[in-house]
């Protein structure tokens, strides 16, 4: 059996990633999802409460809490990717270069941009949305250099794939999800 670790953004494990667990359920994944907020729920209006919870109560950093989890359930597993969106993408993005990684997704994290020297062990699918608060056609040129790293830039804003989000984009969410499926089924296939 493969599992899949979903990883959250500021704000916290809500609507959008109990949905987005109920899905890959549904593909027959086991599905974690740790909550770094312990129950805590921001709501899309509270931004500015969010971005500094989350960076004084967890950090960038807890990727490390990440990996442990992706070693551990690699004892599980016969195979374990990593979904994560905005900051969860970040923390992702830091785990691929763990070799129990199958593969990593990573959707828009605007946060990859400090961590470039990062070089993915694992298939690795970075989602971003065209428009963000940073040069995301450079920032992708840049990290396509990496041989496991495959980038895809949709029409939208941060948070494209969101439906509760303000910038939630149905045609280029639907894209999304149907690339990240299809880079699920690739991984999943090989040996």
């Amino acid at each position: 059996m493969k599992a899949i670790i979903l990883l959250h953004e500021i704000y916290g494990v809500n609507r959008f990633m109990d949905a987005q667990r109920q899905k890959y359920e549904k593909l027959g994944l086991a599905v974690f999802c740790p909550d770094f907020y312990n129950g805590r729920v921001f709501g899309y209006d509270e931004t500015e409460n969010a971005y500094p919870y989350f960076y004084e109560q967890v950090g960038l950093d807890s990727y490390c809490r990440v990996w442990k989890q992706v070693d551990a359930l690699r004892t599980q597993y016969e195979k374990v990717y990593l979904l994560g969106f905005s900051v969860g993408a970040t923390l992702a993005w830091r785990c691929s270069e763990n070799p129990n990684c199958a593969g990593v997704i990573a959707c828009y994290g605007s946060r990859i941009r400090a961590f470039p020297e990062v070089v993915p062990r694992c298939p690795t699918l970075l989602l971003f949305a065209e428009k963000d608060s940073f040069d995301v056609p450079a920032l992708a040129e840049r990290l396509e250099q990496n041989p496991n790293t495959r980038i895809r830039l949709f029409p939208g804003e941060h948070g494209f794939l969101d439906p509760g989000s303000g910038h939630f984009h149905k045609l280029s969410a639907k894209e999304a999800e149907a690339e990240i499926l299809r880079f699920l089924s690739e991984e999943s296939a090989r040996i």
